[in-house]
């Protein structure tokens, strides 16, 4: 028998690493569409939960799915944040948001509703009739939670549910290793602002430097200016699709640049493409990876790219306040469990030495989301 609030399903479960294997599974049906894929957890939220993942990995499925058959263009944003915590619960509030056809205002109430269709027409052009949100809805419920939307004709719609789960504080966290990168200064470059806050709260940490622009045009003034101050940038991630200068492009005015040709430089992409290694590796890049990037993929990233023989051509500069013998060892982003080898390509002088996901889609979703306790 089915009741609200916790059931026997509950158990151990990592949100997060649920998460980052939902948007693992989901590029591939946002890239075939030529859709950007975002993916946000939020830095202060913990990790380890008890609750049902089944039931929390079906309705965020729905809620994905849903939101990539009614969007032609633009992007999805996947995100998890802490709105609250009461009592010994925290309540997590999940969100994917779209920028898709919308919802008038008048049919949002019947939305949830069962067997309930916006809009025949839209049916039939998108060919979907969003029947799993009152699903979603139910199972939401069922866990405690509650679920609504926002939303707006001809920009997009948000869904969200909360829940309240038990932390759970049995097993201590593991930090990250150690890693010599303490006042390395980073330049992220992307046109598009939801990628710049993820990755700026990712890199939110006073023993790095991060700073950031939305056009190719404009890191090349700051590439520029923070040389002729003696104080450069050492790695430079850039998007790959961004419009009038792409990172492709970028890429090759640094690396003509002779002022600015020994910086390091990371891709972003987020349609990876057969053949796009061996290119984006002539074009001077020290890594490749492939958007959604989980926090792991692009630490591991940044440790390999920025080698011994790169670190004694360019002295660090401490961050202000902070020690220059002092290890990156206390990073807010914290693993519980260890983590799959990230999906990313990193280039060497001697060649090209992958790095292939090894979480393996599970042919059923129950089995899926025994990955995560």
């Amino acid at each position: 028998m089915l009741r609200t609030g916790y059931t026997t399903a509950n158990t151990f479960l990592y949100v997060h690493l649920a998460v980052e294997e939902i948007a693992e599974l989901f590029r591939s049906r946002t890239q075939d569409k030529g859709l950007e894929f975002i993916a946000r957890y939020a830095p202060d939220l913990p990790r380890r939960f008890i609750g049902d993942p089944s039931r929390i990995w079906q309705v965020i499925i729905n809620l994905l799915g849903n939101a990539s058959k009614f969007t032609s263009d633009g992007h999805i944003y996947l995100n998890v944040e802490k709105p609250g915590k009461s009592c010994s619960n925290v309540t997590i509030k999940f969100s994917v948001s779209d920028t898709g056809i919308g919802i008038p205002t008048h049919q949002i109430a019947a939305i949830f509703e069962k067997f309930t269709q916006v809009d025949a027409s839209t049916t039939r052009r998108f060919g979907g009739t969003r029947l799993g949100l009152s699903i979603s809805k139910r199972l939401t419920e069922l866990m405690g939670g509650e679920m609504g939307m926002q939303s707006t004709v001809g920009e997009g719609s948000t869904f969200w549910f909360t829940l309240a789960l038990p932390q759970d504080t049995s097993e201590p966290p593991q930090f990250m290793p150690a890693v010599e990168l303490t006042g390395l200064r980073l330049l992220h470059v992307d046109d598009n602002p939801t990628n710049r806050f993820v990755l700026r709260e990712q890199f939110n940490h006073p023993q790095l430097r991060s700073s950031e622009c939305d056009s190719g045009k404009d890191a090349l003034e700051a590439l520029h200016a923070a040389s002729a101050k003696g104080d450069p940038f050492h790695i430079a991630i850039l998007d790959q699709a961004m419009p009038e200068m792409d990172g492709e492009t970028l890429a090759r005015a640094i690396k003509a640049d002779p002022v600015l040709r020994n910086t390091v430089l990371i891709m972003l992409s987020s349609f990876g493409r057969r053949g796009d290694a061996a290119r984006i590796e002539d074009l001077g890049f020290a890594a490749y990876l492939t958007k959604p990037v989980r926090f792991s993929q692009i630490l591991d990233a940044l440790r390999k790219a920025w080698t011994p023989s790169r670190r004694n051509a360019k002295p660090l500069v401490p961050a202000a306040g902070h020690s220059s013998a002092q290890p990156l060892d206390n990073f807010r982003h914290k693993v519980e469990c260890p983590t799959q080898a990230p999906r990313l390509t990193l280039f060497s002088h001697e060649g090209i030495c992958p790095k292939r996901g090894a979480f393996q889609r599970m042919e059923r979703e129950r089995s899926q989301a025994r990955r995560f306790y």
